[in-house]
């Protein structure tokens, strides 16, 4: 379980989907570096803009 929280495209595979989709939205890997990245830029532009 704790390896499928690190990849979440290899329990896919495995053929534990439903475990896959449940832990993707809790832990969002993927996601979370992307979102930090755009709050990020947002937070940048806001502060240039002020």
């Amino acid at each position: 379980v704790v390896c499928t929280n690190f990849s979440p495209g290899s329990t896919t595979t495995s053929g534990m989907t439903s475990q896959g989709s449940s832990t993707l939205p809790r832990a969002a890997p993927p996601m979370s570096p992307r979102n930090s990245m755009l709050k990020r830029r947002q937070r940048k532009k806001e502060h240039k803009s002020s």
